[in-house]
């Protein structure tokens, strides 16, 4: 199972494991890394491990420093007291509950397949050939098909 979280925990993922565990099925849940939590982790005989992201995409899952994060924070800033300010207006009520679309969201919503192609190549490196991927989320089917197209190949990480 792919979960392009932590895993700390992440029930919905361990109901599925623990439920394709009584039938029988070897289960590894692979996560992303975080360096508060051990790389590897077990619930019964289901093995939790916890990858970090690898090849030359790795650089875009940390946040942004120096300048290019003062620049998207002042852009935040400005955009956000501006839709403040718009959602005062009577006729523009009904934008009151609605999210400011911010530098920093819009770069997430631009750059999101980046960390999840990056934490493909761990997954590339540290994950055995599987019978089954099961994704949890469209950043880890980003990794499942990669891993699907690797096994049938024949080529996998660790055995």
């Amino acid at each position: 199972m792919l979960v392009h979280n932590p895993v700390a925990p992440y029930s919905r993922a361990l109901r599925i494991a623990r439920s394709l565990d009584a039938e029988g099925w070897e289960v590894l849940i692979a996560g992303a890394a975080r360096s508060d939590l051990p790389a590897e982790e077990r619930d019964g005989a289901i093995r939790s491990v916890r990858v970090a992201p690898a090849g030359s995409l790795a650089g875009f899952v940390e946040p942004a420093r120096g300048l290019p994060a003062s620049l998207v924070a002042r852009g935040d800033a400005a955009v956000g007291a501006g839709g403040r300010l718009l959602a005062r207006l009577p006729g523009l009520r009904l934008l009151r509950g609605a999210r400011t679309p911010t530098p920093r969201r819009a770069l997430g919503v631009l750059r999101w397949p980046l960390p999840a192609r990056a934490w493909t190549e761990g997954l590339r490196g540290a994950l055995p050939p599987a019978d089954l991927y099961h994704a949890c989320g469209v950043a880890a089917l980003v990794a499942a098909e990669r891993l699907a197209d690797d096994a049938r190949a024949g080529v996998g990480g660790e055995r």
